[in-house]
């Protein structure tokens, strides 16, 4: 739980607000934007243990669904409860919904788009520095012996030169098996009867979420035509199912949405597909965003609204669930060494997600000194993510005059 007292609760409006900023600046996929969570709300804001942070990108990297989505589900259950989580998930997607829906709209109707490529040239060596820089604050406070850097390079050196869902899978239940054998003895602790909190509270609530859903769904459907409200609701359970089935983040993910939806259901052309992933990709948000542009291709904004509630919801509440048996349970000495196993792990993931996103970008000497010059202000003047991604397009404007 992070550090917070009761007196100095964290407001649902801060949640909204903060996300929203979050979700506006997170380009570059789901290790970007834990950098830029970590950043603004540990660093920055300081309503935020990064401890909960690199908990909630451990479990959410066991779970199905949408990995960003989830960790941001995490840490909002944990400062603000269910309807924390619910907020702060729908305020990190909701900027990425509205650009990814205006350029649905603009590309069915006009054609292809171009926009931001340029930009975002320049854009990805600020994504690497952001990641970087985080790494090197999350191994300053969480790696404190030689087996924790030990599990650091062994995570780093699996996921480059590995990679792939069953990596993930694979280095996470060898960092918990790690950690389980190096700290049980020496951790202490127990369930407190003040962590075991009634799930009654969460099932109402899941209750009411689920009426609010089935009032939503039942009324786009009365407000189409009887083809279209089939179309909207299978498009809500087509993506929720894959929700809940897929494991490994969008880039794993996405083949499989690529079968379904081009193959199988024959929703999209492969270069109307393709489209949705680069739209997906210069836009701030997580990869699977582009659910957006596949629901709107099939059923207009209310296919655009279903699909991306049914790519992000039914996880994300998986997820609260979790949180809260984590809660429950995290005092226990095993939980405590199992999750000093996985923290490193976790750290070496991100280390690997600078160098994979940076890697053939960082080739161009343009872009490597973008990178140095972006590495040095950040580390030395503590430049905030805004303005690191500022200077970034600063730069990118001068490079394309010179």
């Amino acid at each position: 739980m992070s550090e917070t007292n009761e007196g100095d609760k964290i407001s649902m409006f801060y949640l909204f607000r903060t996300f929203l900023k979050i979700g506006s600046l997170s380009f570059g996929g789901f290790m970007a934007l834990i950098a830029v969570v970590q950043r603004q709300m540990v660093e920055k804001d300081r309503k935020l243990d990064d401890q909960v942070l690199l908990d909630g990108v451990s479990l959410a990297s066991i779970l199905p669904g949408p990995l960003a989505v989830n960790t941001v589900g995490y840490v909002g259950y944990q400062l603000r409860g269910f309807w924390g989580a619910l907020l702060s998930m729908l305020a990190v997607t909701l900027p990425c919904f509205l650009i990814v829906l205006l350029f649905s709209m603009a590309y069915f109707e006009y054609g292809e788009l171009t926009l931001f490529k340029s930009v975002i040239t320049w854009v990805i060596p600020a994504i690497v520095v952001i990641i970087v820089t985080v790494g090197i604050s999350m191994s300053k406070k969480h790696l404190q012996d030689w087996k924790q850097y030990l599990i650091t390079l062994a995570s780093f050196i699996a996921f480059q030169w590995l990679g792939g869902i069953w990596t993930t899978f694979s280095v996470m239940l060898l960092g918990a098996g790690l950690g389980l054998a190096f700290y049980k003895t020496s951790e202490q602790g127990g369930i407190s009867k003040s962590s075991e909190s009634s799930s009654l509270n969460l099932v109402k609530n899941m209750a009411v979420l689920v009426l609010l859903i089935t009032v939503g769904v039942l009324s786009i459907y009365l407000f189409q035509t009887k083809e279209m409200g089939l179309i909207s609701t299978k498009v809500l359970a087509v993506f929720s199912s894959m929700s809940l089935t897929l494991f490994g983040g969008g880039y794993v993910i996405i083949p499989i949405i690529q079968e379904t939806i081009v193959a199988s259901l024959g929703w999209l052309s492969l270069e109307e597909f393709n489209t949705a992933l680069a739209i997906s990709q210069v836009t701030p948000g997580p990869i699977l965003i582009s659910a957006t542009f596949i629901g709107y291709k099939v059923a207009g904004i209310p296919g655009a609204c279903l699909a991306t509630v049914g790519i992000f919801l039914p996880s994300g509440l998986l997820m609260v669930s979790c949180s809260q048996l984590l809660n429950k349970y995290k005092n226990l000495a095993s939980v405590k060494a199992i999750f000093r196993g996985l923290r490193p792990a976790v750290i070496g993931l991100i280390f690997s997600a600078a160098l994979t996103i940076g890697y053939e970008s960082l080739l161009k000497w343009q872009s490597a000194v973008a990178f140095g010059l972006l590495l040095t202000i950040s580390i030395f003047f503590r430049t905030t993510t805004l303005w690191v991604i500022a200077i970034a397009i600063a730069l990118g404007s001068v490079g394309t005059l010179i």
